[in-house]
């Protein structure tokens, strides 16, 4: 079994000597040629997954590993000193390549399938889902009338990502998703401002650079439902991640997205009761593709 440790000690395989919360012997990676591990050794300041503090626990490929306030990029130090074959076996690990369900390779399934697939799970769920977009529409409204809109637009975006999640997963979606975001109030705000302020830069950059970046972190609001303990920072860092190699098959579904709500304009407006809730839907399902 190989393993690496981590700390500020110069006997580490890992120094971090620059961080002052950083113990001399903090944590250490290990393999059993299956998985790749994280282990604290009962650092003052802790070890962090994802923003949740750990004592063991299995690393995923787009996890962010953070020893006190460093965060380390582990999978490269892991394929730099760990052998070859603990290498391949975690690159090939088959739950981070394959779908559980489809021998489809992650992130390959075609848009036009998950267009098909979130109109099939939206039988039985349109009630539901038709009256979440109107209340959701409704407070998003209201509140951008007496409070500046962002303070109340970023933690409701995250709920709505939460909601269409479970929507798309058949996993008893419920009204109140729409109000989960404020429990990751702090990192909803700060990162859909970081977002937006990123995009508005890019646009102004001759609109190519706004979205490219729009498109490199459309799936922060995801990132944040899924794991509300997660950093604002982190899941714009986890998103840039999860979208690499994906970023033209995103684009292609904004294109088609938008086919079906220029289609709404000949149904006098009528049709996008429907076409919201099945884009948004089929946008829950582009997430969980790739992730």
């Amino acid at each position: 079994m190989k393993q690496l440790t981590i700390g500020k000690s110069s006997s580490n395989d890992i120094v971090i000597s620059n961080d002052s919360t950083v113990s001399r012997s903090h944590a250490f990676l290990f393999s059993d040629n299956i998985h790749i591990y994280i282990s604290d050794c009962d650092s003052l300041n802790g070890t962090y997954v994802n923003g949740l503090r750990v004592q063991d626990t299995i690393l995923n490929k787009l996890d962010i590993l953070k020893v006190g306030n460093t965060v380390i990029d582990w999978a490269i130090y892991f394929k730099v000193n760990m052998n070859s074959k603990i290498e391949t076996s975690f690159m090939q690990d088959k739950s981070n390549l394959l779908n559980s369900d489809e021998k489809i390779p992650k992130g390959k399934k075609a848009n036009s399938l998950l267009f098909s697939s979130a109109w099939n799970d939206l039988n039985g769920q349109w009630g539901i889902a038709i009256g979440f977009i109107f209340l959701a529409m409704v407070i998003s409204f209201a509140s951008g009338i007496v409070i500046i809109p962002i303070l109340i637009s970023a933690p409701l975006a995250v709920g709505q990502y939460r909601f269409w999640l479970n929507i798309s997963r058949r996993t008893n979606p419920q009204i109140n998703d729409l109000f989960k975001g404020f429990n990751s109030y702090a990192s909803a705000l700060g990162a859909n401002l970081l977002v937006g302020l990123i995009v508005v830069g890019g646009m102004l950059l001759f609109i190519i650079p706004g979205i490219y970046w729009a498109i490199t972190y459309a799936m922060v609001n995801y990132i944040i439902a899924e794991n509300p303990d997660i950093g604002g920072n982190e899941s714009l860092v986890v998103s840039r991640k999860m979208m690499e190699g994906h970023k033209w098959k995103l684009f292609r579904f904004g294109l088609r997205s938008m086919a079906v709500f220029i289609l709404c304009i000949f149904t006098l407006g009528i049709g996008l009761i429907w076409a919201f809730p099945w884009i948004s839907t089929a946008s829950a399902k582009f997430y969980d593709d790739i992730k």
